[in-house]
């Protein structure tokens, strides 16, 4: 489902204009997640308003820590919440991932969220196991 929707809005986007991205990078402060949403909002105001797809960082929020009891965050939680005020504010999809948490156990998730603030989800399958990103 994820791909799909995803697929189906960026084809849609691409047939009625050109598709215009921006890719976002920013020196990350080490696991302070609220600094790090600052940071990549002056960024994203910043941005023309004519970007389609905003594209963050994997672990953008934190960087890649092997803290995920202490920097998880739920399921739709404040990071989640700040992407779909981006989306919204830009007229954009926005998409990167966090460290998330659900039912006991820690995720590498991708959120890609719609202008509209509905979302699609991919959990990273193919973990970095000297990172022991396998342990989450």
């Amino acid at each position: 489902m994820y791909l799909a929707a995803c697929r189906e809005f960026l084809i849609n986007l691409h047939m009625a204009q050109n598709l215009k991205t921006a890719l976002l990078q920013v020196d990350l402060v080490w696991e302070d997640i609220e600094a790090n949403r600052r940071n990549f909002e002056e960024k994203i105001k910043q941005l023309s308003d004519d970007v389609d797809l905003i594209i963050l960082p994997e672990m953008f929020t934190t960087g890649f820590s092997m803290n995920a009891e202490n920097l998880a965050e739920p399921s739709e939680g404040p990071s989640f919440e700040w992407m779909q005020k981006m989306a919204s504010e830009k007229d954009a999809a926005v998409t990167g991932s966090i460290i998330t948490s659900e039912k006991g156990l820690f995720y590498n998730r991708l959120y890609f969220v719609f202008p509209d603030g509905s979302s699609e989800i991919y959990d990273k399958k193919h973990t970095f196991t000297l990172a022991k990103e396998n342990e989450t």
